[in-house]
């Protein structure tokens, strides 16, 4: 289970993961992400001490950059440096600690220039609402230039609502938000889906019945069926994903038992 920062309410993933972590027995709980060039190595190193000891070393650590700047190059060089000094600190603060070991790491990445420059550095990658084909190009490119392969996770974003159309629209908002970032809008051009969210924006912006694209529905889902959701995650196994993360999105307003007969769905599949 990887747990998200929160860009609204301001509630922190290494918290909400130490409090998952101390009421579970056998779940894995990861950031899913911190951005790591906020964090002090030592603090840092600290806080994941802490959590290696409460659970276990059930702990994942999730990490990326952030918005990458003007020299990308340069931040994810600082990003890798920093992991560097927090791994170099937890081991300064576990001596004598035999049983604590620094959490398996996976580093957030979109690009496959920055995926190839993090391999050795990380357990894993941890890729984000791409289609399946996107995904399995990344993993041979990564593979023939590096002759290695980090384990592979994607979330796969899923909208529930009682409304069929409520779920739709909360998709289609979503792919227009991410569609503003030009690393995203980059890779929907790639994938040949640039055009469908600017069509699907333009009819959720104008009141007009929407229909869902099938390049969309590669890499997203609304109201899935419990053999849509299969199939979902079924392609993106056979594309190389070892972790397929399903990631669902309600209304904050929505039901509570709705939610969880959602949830339960899910960790039932």
């Amino acid at each position: 289970m990887f747990i998200p920062e929160s860009s609204r309410g301001g509630f922190q993933s290494l918290d909400i993961s130490s409090a998952c972590l101390a009421v579970s027995k056998r779940l894995r709980i990861g950031s899913g992400v911190i951005r790591i060039l906020e964090y002090d190595p030592d603090v840092l190193a600290m806080r994941l001490l802490t959590l290696q000891e409460i659970s276990d070393n059930r702990f994942v650590l999730g990490i990326g950059t952030g918005r990458p700047g003007s020299d990308p190059k340069q931040v994810i060089q600082s990003m890798l440096d920093r992991l560097r000094a927090t791994r170099n600190s937890f081991g300064k603060f576990a001596r004598g600690s035999d049983h604590l070991r620094m959490p398996e790491t996976f580093i957030a990445t979109l690009r496959r220039g920055i995926a190839k420059a993090v391999v050795g550095h990380s357990d894993g990658i941890l890729l984000n609402f791409c289609p399946p084909e996107y995904a399995h190009a990344l993993i041979e490119s990564i593979r023939k230039r590096t002759g290695r392969l980090p384990i592979v996770s994607c979330y796969l974003k899923l909208f529930y609502s009682r409304v069929e159309e409520t779920a739709k629209r909360m998709l289609i908002k979503e792919f227009a938000t991410y569609n503003q970032h030009p690393s995203y809008h980059e890779m929907f051009e790639v994938a040949g889906v640039a055009d469908e969210i600017t069509s699907a924006s333009s009819a959720l912006a104008s009141n007009r019945g929407i229909n869902l694209s099938e390049g969309l529905l590669k890499i997203s889902l609304a109201n899935p069926s419990k053999g849509e959701l299969a199939g979902h995650v079924s392609r993106f196994r056979a594309a190389g994903v070892d972790l397929p993360c399903l990631y669902p999105y309600f209304e904050s307003d929505e039901d509570e038992s709705f939610k969880m007969r959602k949830v339960e769905e899910i960790i039932r599949l």
